[in-house]
């Protein structure tokens, strides 16, 4: 589920940040019709590899 101000905004297209260091930036695409359903996240480089281990 995106972030509740991410799913109040009338339509977006694009959306990108570029966290601190060590931490995985995260990229989502969608349009107002599609935003049910995608996931944002962003974890920790160590938080990643863990949870693939």
């Amino acid at each position: 589920m995106l972030h509740p101000k991410l799913e109040s905004e009338h339509q977006w297209k694009f959306f990108s940040f570029h966290p601190r260091e060590s931490f995985i930036a995260a990229i989502a695409v969608a349009t107002e019709e599609s935003a049910e359903g995608i996931s944002l996240h962003l974890n920790s480089f160590d938080e990643v590899v863990a949870e693939h281990a």
